[in-house]
C-alpha cells in the first residue's frame, strides 16, 4: 500500500536487522511500523525507542496481536492492537 502511493519501503525480519538496515540506508523515515514481539534482541518497543532519536519527526506505529502487551522497559508507548477473530 505504501509503495502504491510513491513511498519507498524497507522490510526486516527482526529488530536488529531493522536497525542495521535503517542505519545503512540513512533514509528519511516517514512511518515506522513494528510489532511488539519480534525475534532478535530488540522487540518493537526497543526499535521504536532506538528510532525516535535519529528520526525524531517520524511517525511510529507499534502493533500487537496481544490484548495488553507489556513493554520490556516500562515505557508508556501507545500500541495499536491487531483485530482478532473469536476462537
Amino acid at each position: 500500500m505504501m509503495e502504491e502511493t510513491g513511498f519507498g519501503t524497507f522490510e526486516a525480519s527482526d529488530g536488529d536487522k531493522a536497525m542495521t538496515l535503517l542505519a545503512r540506508e540513512n533514509a528519511l523515515i516517514v512511518l515506522l511500523s513494528t510489532d511488539v514481539q519480534m525475534p532478535g534482541s530488540r522487540n518493537g518497543f526497543a526499535v521504536a525507542r532506538d528510532t525516535s532519536s535519529p528520526w525524531p519527526h517520524s511517525a511510529i506505529e507499534i502493533v500487537s496481536g496481544h490484548a495488553r502487551p507489556e513493554p520490556d522497559d516500562g515505557a508508556a508507548l501507545p500500541v495499536l492492537n491487531h483485530a482478532h477473530r473469536p476462537s
